[in-house]
C-alpha cells in the first residue's frame, strides 16, 4: 500500500495548503463501506493536462510535473463507440456522447469530487451546490456546466473511455473534462437496465492526486499541507459502482488528525504531548496515521528516522502513553495486510494497484 502512496506524497509534499478530494473526512461523513455514501474535496485547484488518445492520468502534484511519477490513470485499448461496446450498450452512451439522450444518478453513486453532485450534498458550505436535475437526468454538456459554477472553464471537448470494469463483458463509459491544467473531472456511467447512469465522478487537481486504473482501481490522496495528507482507496466494481477499501489521515510534526474518529481526541492529545517531550529531530520523523477499513479504525505511526534519534525506548513509550488512553497503536506497515484482508472478504482482492493500467481516451 505505501509503495505507491509514497510517490504521489513525494509530490504533494511540494505544497502547502490543500486537501484530499477524497479527504477522511469527507468519506466519513456518510459511510465508507456503504455504497452511495458520498465523499467531497475541500480543496478547489488541481491539475492535468492530456491531450486526446494520451494516457492521461489522473494523478498530478503541485508543479504540474509531478503527473510523470504519480500518473496511473487507468488505460486500455479504446475503439469507436461502435466497436468494443455491446450493440445496445454502445447505442446507448453513443446517444449520450451526442447529446441526443440524458443520464440519471445511480442510486449507488458514490460523488468522490468537489462538485457535490447528490442532492444530499447541497446544503455543504464549501463549494458551489450543483444544478444537475438527478431526477429527470442531465446532459452530457451540463456537467461542464457544473464544472464551470465551481471556477473552471473546460478548453476542450470532453474525452470519453470504455472500459470494461470487473471483466463481465459489459463496458462502462467514463468521460473526462480538463479545465486548463489546474483541473480534471472523471465521471463513470454504466448500463443500468437499458439506461445510462452516472455511478461514480472523481477530479484531481494541484494538491490531490487521483489513479482511476483499467481495472478498476482508485487511489485518491491529498495535502492540506506539508505535514498533513489524507486520502482513499478503492476500486469499482462490474456496474461501476464504487466500493471503499481505507481511509486515513496522516500528519507530521505533532499535528492531529481530523476525521471523526471516534478516540480522534485522545489521540491527538497523545501525539501531541508525546511530540512535545522530543527534540525537533525526533518529533518530525514521526508520522501518524488514522485508517478506517470496514468498519474498524486503526491508530498507527511510522518511523523515517535514519539517525538513531529516535529509540525503541521512544516508540515504546509511545505505545505505553497510547494505551493509558485505550488506543492500540500499530506500525502502518501492518496496514496493507488489513487492507487486502479486507478487499478479500467483499470479494475484491483481484483488484490491486499493480495490476491496473492506464486508460486511453478519445476526444469527442
Amino acid at each position: 500500500m505505501r509503495h505507491y502512496k509514497e510517490k504521489i506524497m513525494a509530490a504533494l509534499l511540494l505544497t502547502s495548503v490543500g486537501v484530499s478530494a477524497c479527504s477522511v473526512t469527507d468519506i466519513k461523513g456518510g459511510d465508507p463501506n456503504v455504497i452511495g455514501s458520498q465523499g467531497t474535496a475541500l480543496d478547489n485547484n488541481s491539475s492535468s493536462n492530456n491531450e486526446a488518445g494520451d494516457t492521461s492520468g489522473a494523478s498530478e502534484s503541485a508543479d504540474n510535473t509531478a503527473a510523470s511519477n504519480t500518473e496511473g490513470n487507468s488505460t486500455e485499448d479504446n475503439n469507436t463507440a461502435s466497436g468494443n461496446a455491446g450493440n445496445q450498450t454502445s447505442d446507448l452512451y453513443e446517444s449520450f456522447l451526442n447529446g441526443s439522450s440524458k443520464a440519471k444518478l445511480n442510486d449507488k453513486f458514490f460523488d468522490g469530487s468537489i462538485l457535490l453532485i447528490a442532492p444530499d450534498d447541497r446544503s455543504a458550505g464549501y463549494a458551489q451546490p450543483s444544478n444537475l436535475d438527478t431526477v429527470n437526468g442531465f446532459t452530457i454538456d451540463d456537467l461542464k456546466t457544473v464544472i464551470s459554477d465551481n471556477g473552471y472553464e473546460c478548453t476542450s471537448k470532453p474525452a470519453y473511455a470504455y472500459v470494461d470494469f470487473g471483466k463481465d463483458g459489459t463496458n462502462e463509459l467514463v468521460v473526462r473534462y480538463e479545465a486548463g491544467s489546474s483541473y480534471t473531472a472523471y465521471f463513470v456511467f454504466s448500463d443500468a437496465s437499458g439506461s445510462v447512469e452516472l455511478t461514480y465522478a472523481a477530479d484531481q487537481g494541484e494538491r490531490w492526486s487521483l489513479d482511476l486504473l483499467d481495472n478498476g482501481f482508485i487511489s485518491n490522496y491529498g495535502s492540506s499541507g506539508a505535514g498533513a495528507h489524507s486520502g482513499c482507496t478503492g476500486a469499482l466494481d462490474s456496474q461501476g459502482v464504487y466500493h471503499n477499501f481505507q481511509s486515513e489521515y496522516e500528519v507530521y510534526y505533532g499535528w492531529g488528525i481530523y476525521g471523526d474518529y471516534s478516540k480522534e481526541e485522545d489521540f491527538n492529545e497523545v501525539i501531541d504531548a508525546w511530540a512535545k517531550e522530543k527534540d525537533s529531530r525526533q518529533g518530525e520523523s514521526i508520522c501518524y496515521t488514522a485508517v478506517t477499513i470496514g468498519d474498524a479504525e486503526y491508530y498507527c505511526y511510522s518511523n523515517y528516522d535514519e539517525t538513531g534519534a529516535i529509540t525503541d525506548d521512544d516508540i515504546n513509550e509511545l505505545v505505553t502513553m497510547c494505551a493509558a488512553k485505550n488506543i492500540d497503536i500499530i506500525d502502518y506497515d501492518q496496514i496493507e495486510a488489513k487492507v487486502l484482508e479486507y478487499q478479500k472478504s467483499i470479494g475484491m482482492d483481484n483488484i490491486t494497484y499493480d495490476g491496473g493500467g492506464q486508460i486511453e481516451f478519445k476526444n469527442l
